[in-house]
């Protein structure tokens, strides 16, 4: 196995330099049907790369692969119906067999993360990504918690930090639209006696601004409520 990882490394390696940027392992991933878009493969990067230089050597690689081989197979092994899916209680065993042994709090919190389409389900490409979430967070937690007395807990705050980010990010884009929205009202109403092709075009742009500033409202009220959610959980886990 090892002679065929070095011959596939070397294969990839395309300049020959004895490294694989980003997006030369993101072709890699995607001839093993893994797809993931360069921030994911970046990040992948950056969580084994050992010494900052943005690219993997082989022995990094090789770690990168060792993990994603774990992961494949943890999911594999708890998917017994096919269904390319794993449910709540799935991810809960799988990530255990993985190495991770987190409480249900944070599992619910890591799949509220990860689900993006909110089916409390997780994909392989999903379950890749909270695993390498996981991968990175623990190993830079640990540093700072050597005999694991918090990671669970650190772990927990570290979604509900990123999900917070999200929603500040959410509220200045909606009020960006609004101010949009105003100036296009201005306009309209200054052009109302200019021609009647000039304000139907006003008209149609004002339209479409109300439309994505209504998606907006929606997308931060359940970034919102996925955030009050994520909070009660912590405050339960740390009750108990």
């Amino acid at each position: 196995m090892g002679d065929q990882l070095r011959q596939w490394f070397n294969s990839i390696d395309v300049d020959g330099s004895g490294h694989l940027d980003a997006r030369e392992l993101q072709r890699a991933l995607a001839l093993g049907n893994l797809n993931f878009d360069l921030t994911d493969v970046d990040g992948m990067v950056r969580a084994f790369d050992q010494n900052s230089t943005r690219n993997l050597g082989y022995d990094e690689f090789q770690r990168l692969h060792n993990f994603l081989v774990n992961v494949q197979n943890s999911f594999q092994a708890f998917d017994r119906d096919r269904s390319g899916r794993l449910s709540t209680d799935e991810v809960n065993a799988a990530l255990r067999q993985a190495g991770f042994n987190l409480d249900p709090p944070a599992v619910a919190a890591l799949i509220d993360r990860y689900d993006p389409d909110n089916n409390k389900q997780l994909s392989l490409d999903e379950y890749i990504r909270a695993c390498l979430f996981l991968q990175t967070g623990t190993r830079t937690f640990a540093a700072f918690d050597p005999h694991r007395t918090g990671v669970q807990r650190s772990l927990v705050r570290g979604l509900l930090t990123e999900l917070a980010h999200h929603v500040n990010l959410m509220e200045q884009h909606l009020v960006n639209e609004k101010n949009a929205r105003l100036h296009a009202e201005a306009m309209l109403d200054a052009e109302r006696h200019g021609s009647s092709g000039e304000a139907a075009q006003l008209q149609q742009d004002l339209r479409a601004r109300q439309g994505e500033v209504d998606h907006l409202r929606t997308q931060l009220a359940a970034l919102e409520h996925d955030l009050e959610d994520a909070r009660h959980r912590l405050e339960d886990s740390e009750e108990q």
